[in-house]
């Protein structure tokens, strides 16, 4: 609980050797010199997007008026002490303006701009909300971290029985999701929107019949109702819809002991 995301992705750094064919897709929280320089020394591939006005490398390369180029990253006085180096490292900078009207800040190691193009690097950082949907089903969602029990090993059978609920609802919403197709293609009227079933209720649904798929014999009835139920409560999928960060409120302690 005392390791933040920073500690946590060098433990998992020191545990895994460095492969060519990863590529590490990280958010603001990595945008510094020490971890661009620390994969660039290691081989990592890798692509951060980077806070815009907070580094004075960040100020200075959103003053160049190019879009895309390479150049050199010198480390200031605090980026020297904090990387332990005062080396420079070579990194790719892109710049994009989105729907918003905000310039999106990517710093990369893939140099070679004539196979990865500018939007070829913005969609390669998009790739990252299914993990940040994923995060805010188990947290805000599931509340993974709201433990009910003292003891490790009743934490982890909490915790794994969580990731086997949110694989379950997964399994059972790729049926849903079927089943909503299926429904919309035989519509005389073509909806304007794309709709998705609602993963807060499929989670729910699953919630309550989970200990009879384990218990009774007649599972393939309570599958058929399980998706029936979730693929009734549909969410429209709104393209570009954006939220704002500002007014989330801080977050729940660990153990709330309610469950």
């Amino acid at each position: 609980m005392s390791t933040g995301e920073s500690g946590l992705l060098g433990d998992c750094l020191f545990e895994i050797p460095p492969r060519p064919d990863d590529l590490l897709v990280l958010d603001r929280n990595f945008g510094n010199f020490h971890m661009a320089h620390r994969m660039t020394c290691e081989g990592r591939p890798f692509c951060i997007r980077m806070s815009t006005g907070i580094s004075n490398f960040a100020k200075a390369v959103m003053a160049d008026s190019r879009m895309d180029f390479i150049t050199e990253w010198v480390p200031s006085r605090s980026e020297r002490e904090t990387a332990k180096t005062s080396e420079t490292i070579r990194v790719r900078v892109t710049k994009a303006v989105l729907d918003s009207g905000e310039t999106e800040l990517l710093v990369s190691s893939l140099q070679d701009m004539e196979s990865f193009k500018t939007e070829d690097l913005v969609e390669l950082y998009g790739m990252r909300w299914g993990v940040e949907e994923g995060i805010k089903n188990l947290k805000p969602k599931i509340k993974v971290e709201q433990f009910g029990r003292r003891k490790p090993q009743r934490i982890y059978q909490e915790f794994y029985a969580h990731i086997l609920a949110m694989n379950m609802v997964a399994l059972a919403g790729i049926a849903a999701t079927e089943q909503i197709e299926k429904k919309s293609r035989s519509r005389k009227k073509k909806r304007k929107l794309t709709y998705k079933y609602n993963w807060k209720n499929a989670f729910l649904q699953l919630r309550k019949r989970i200990v009879e798929l384990f218990s009774r014999e007649s599972v393939e009835k309570i599958l058929e109702t399980l998706v029936n139920k979730i693929a009734q409560k549909l969410v429209a999928v709104k393209k570009g819809r954006k939220f704002s960060r500002k007014g989330l409120g801080k977050s729940a302690r660990t153990n709330q002991y309610y469950k």
